[in-house]
């Protein structure tokens, strides 16, 4: 045994044995610690937007059916690697792609006139249904929600949010003594919702803005 290390044991109270050395706790355990794994490539907001934006695209141009991941990658000029670091399946980049739409922002009504709020709300659904990308792809997932909850649940976040705002808007009517005491404000938003679903979804005929005026 060296001096240095015969020093160093009887200045701290341990014993080495010619064959074993024993060191300090905190030693070892600062030897013994694997080194700090360093973190993963950071997630570009830029490859999301437009992973997002060719799943709506394609969607639009192909339906829910037809829809692939590799489509998707193809579009967005990314690998799939990539889209699948962030939503495991097909299903879950639609639903992170359908919840874009739920939230873009619903207009404000504040005239306090609740005749024109009405119409401004019914022509804001009209316009986003005739004239966005939105109402390309509503349709065919309509038709899908039948085999899929979780996908009917986000259609179902998307409606809600406007039929929200239409009720609020009654009620504030109602406030106003613009509505006959105690009418059923439930039955007002489907009858005012109505016509534009069903023109949307089963008849085919024009769903325009002056439908707004003739339904409110």
């Amino acid at each position: 045994m060296s001096l240095a290390l015969k020093t160093y044991s009887f200045r701290i109270g341990y014993h080495f044995s010619p064959e074993v050395s024993v060191m300090p706790d905190h030693v070892v355990a600062a030897e013994s610690t694997p080194p700090p794994r360093s973190p993963g490539r950071p997630r570009s907001p830029a490859a999301e937007r437009a992973i997002l934006d060719a799943t709506l695209e394609l969607l639009a141009s192909e339906g829910f059916d037809r829809l692939t991941v590799e489509g998707v990658a193809a579009h967005a000029g990314v690998g799939k690697a990539t889209i699948y670091r962030r939503w495991p399946s097909k299903l879950a980049l639609v639903l992170a792609a359908v919840r874009e739409l739920s939230a873009h922002p619903l207009p404000e009504l504040t005239t306090g006139r609740t005749r024109d709020d009405l119409v401004s709300l019914l022509r804001h659904i009209i316009e986003a249904l005739s004239g966005t990308i939105a109402g390309r792809i509503l349709p065919g997932l309509v038709a899908e929600s039948a085999r899929s909850p979780e996908l009917l649940g986000v259609l179902h976040d998307f409606w809600i949010s406007r039929r929200k705002m239409m009720l609020e808007v009654l009620r504030q009517g109602a406030a106003q003594g613009d509505l006959p005491e105690g009418v059923d404000l439930e039955l007002i938003a489907d009858l005012l919702y109505g016509p534009v679903h069903y023109r949307f979804l089963i008849s085919a005929a024009p769903v325009d803005p002056p439908l707004a005026e003739q339904v409110v």
